[in-house]
């Protein structure tokens, strides 16, 4: 109560403008909460929260100190309660209470320049939670020998191993779940690594501790790093119909050696209504086991007319010398083909840039690692998988697939790779781990799925559960839980693989780059399971795609990378093949638009 009268009290005196007595009064609540609670709390952080809104009018530098110190302490508050908790209610209600926090440290930055690169930093951090152990790793991965693989592999699994278990206990699956990795083994991998590499190469506590290099000095000239992230202010009954009092866009442009730049892009709400997601997801053509519905190309046009004006124009002024756009995306933007995007001139985004998609804004510390394409190594492959399981039929044969993957092995022989080939009924769970895992190009032809509430999928499951690639003898079943011999990988399953050796994982597959939209890691799906095993990237589809105009596509992709093509390039390159007509099949932007490359 005590505290409830000193902030009525405080806001009294603020609309009175008097604004020492309302500072004297939210000092008061904020000593009144730590004494009772304790500085970590939510009350406390409210009333820290309140006095850096008050100070803002009047010392906003003050305020950017205030906001940063506070991010801070709130975030390893959030992790925390997402590593004890193992509960996704907890994971999400501890989220929303940072979200006011993050609403009014934009507005701040928005407004102060000074303010921004700190609010990059905690942009960065937030979608995933990023903590000090998994960043004194990432840095402690470019001091070591590019050739000292055994340290490299035991750094990879400490990150690996606390993603996973990160992942785990914020959708409530550690607890339950006895193949989920648990808080001790995330532990024991971080201080495996830690020994290692201070035993070997002999750093000191100052080297562990120092900061990952800022965006700024990783980029090059001719690029742009583009992180968009989603704030939210909720109303304070968060379980009414409409929990939110208001939702804003914001976007960071970083170029090099440069201060980022802070654009408000408005409600995403607006930018891409519930409309406009449901067309998105309805995009349909044949390799999907989902039945959908196609729309004309007509629709498609209609699906992402306008996003170009609301994500990429107000960005302009930054942009200028750029020819590669490094992109973050965070929720729901996680479902826009960004280089099919249009400008008021008709020129696509991949016209005017290479565009580069990012799965987090740590992955920019591998972007400057060479992207060609190994020119030799072992490869997998999988395609003209049956489905049957006894009785049932399963999912619709995919002919075409098996013509992708011949295809693709003959470029990769010529390239001196060591190529598996599985078909028919031997793509089961187990020889696929065991294979992908020693493998350096994996290529998957076959389903996938995503599947949510609306479209068919099981509430109150988490969604790397309704995430899935369906292998050999799959059947008709769909078990949604960790079982070899069921013909199904799930994303929660593929989370726990160790994927480290791969320089690129290929899903030719429908709805693989789909899944849901969360406050902790920003999507749930497939892409978050391929990004924590390790996977240097990935090619997945956003939505459901051809058959034979996929393969065609993707051994066009395959050649231009055995051409000496980057990964990006290669990409790019297919694409405006497909577009221009020099694939048959592709041609239809239902096809080569809906392929994303992500880079973890």
């Amino acid at each position: 109560m005590a505290i409830k009268i000193a902030n009525l009290l405080a806001a009294y005196f603020a609309a009175m403008g008097d604004t020492e007595n309302s500072m004297n009064q939210l000092d008061r609540a904020y000593s009144i909460a730590g004494s009772t609670y304790g500085s970590v709390h939510p009350l406390t952080f409210a009333a820290r929260q309140a006095m850096a809104n008050l100070k803002a009018k009047s010392n906003p530098e003050a305020a950017a100190t205030d906001f940063a110190a506070l991010n801070d302490d709130m975030l390893r508050w959030n992790w925390f309660q997402v590593s004890t908790a193992a509960n996704p209610v907890v994971a999400e209600a501890s989220r929303a209470l940072a979200d006011d926090m993050l609403y009014d440290y934009a507005r701040l930055a928005k407004n102060n320049a000074s303010a921004v690169p700190a609010f990059a930093e905690a942009v960065r951090r937030w979608p995933t939670l990023e903590n000090d152990k998994r960043d004194q790793l990432r840095r402690l991965s470019r001091l070591i020998d590019p050739n000292d693989m055994e340290t490299r592999h035991l750094i990879q699994a400490g990150i690996r191993l606390s993603l996973a278990y990160q992942e785990a206990a914020s959708s409530g699956d550690s607890a339950d779940d006895p193949g989920a990795v648990q808080p001790d083994q995330a532990q024991a991998a971080y201080e495996k690594a830690i020994t290692r590499v201070t035993t070997k190469y002999r750093f000191d506590q100052s080297v562990v501790d120092k900061p990952l290099p800022s965006a700024n000095t990783l980029l090059q000239r001719n690029e742009a790093l583009i992180d968009y992230f989603i704030t939210r202010k909720w109303r304070a009954d968060r379980e009414s119909a409409d929990p939110l009092e208001d939702e804003r866009l914001y976007a960071i442009v970083t170029r090099k050696d440069q201060q980022p730049s802070l654009y408000d892009l408005g409600d995403p709400r607006q930018l891409i209504p519930a409309a406009r997601e449901t067309r998105m997801a309805n995009l349909r053509s044949t390799r999907s086991a989902q039945e959908r519905g196609a729309v004309t190309l007509v629709d498609l046009n209609a699906t992402f007319t306008g996003l170009y004006a609301g994500l990429i124009a107000p960005l302009e002024p930054s942009l200028g010398g750029a020819d590669t756009l490094f992109v973050v995306p965070d929720g729901k933007l996680f479902s826009v083909p960004f280089p099919l995007l249009q400008d008021s001139k008709g020129a696509s985004l991949d016209d005017r840039f290479l565009v580069r998609m990012l799965t987090r804004p740590e992955s920019l510390l591998n972007a400057g690692v060479d992207q060609s394409f190994p020119k030799s190594g072992k490869a997998l492959l999988a395609g003209g998988l049956d489905y049957a399981r006894g009785a049932e039929k399963g999912a619709e044969p995919l002919p075409g697939t098996r013509k992708e993957v011949d295809a693709i092995a003959s470029i990769l022989h010529g390239d001196h790779y060591s190529v598996e080939t599985l078909t028919g009924t031997t793509a089961g769970e187990r020889a696929l781990r065991k294979d992908m895992e020693q493998a350096t190009v994996a290529h998957l032809a076959t389903h996938g799925a995503y599947r949510n509430e609306k479209e068919g999928g099981v509430g109150a499951v988490n969604a790397l559960w309704q995430s899935e690639v369906v292998l050999s003898r799959s059947g008709n079943r769909q078990s949604m839980k960790r079982d070899d011999d069921d013909g199904r990988l799930y994303g929660m399953e593929l989370m726990m693989w160790d994927l480290s050796n791969l320089d690129l994982l290929v899903l030719s597959a429908c709805e693989t780059a789909r899944g849901q939209e969360t406050f902790v890691g920003g999507l749930r799906g497939l892409p978050t399971a391929i990004n924590i095993a390790g996977a240097k990237r990935s090619l997945l589809a956003l939505w459901p795609v051809d058959d034979a105009g996929t393969a065609a596509f993707m051994v066009s992709f395959y050649g231009h990378l055995a051409a000496g093509r980057t990964y990006p390039e290669a990409l790019r390159q297919a694409r405006r093949d497909a577009r221009d007509g020099e694939i048959s099949g592709a041609q239809d932007p239902r096809v080569w638009a809906a392929f994303v490359m992500f880079e973890n």
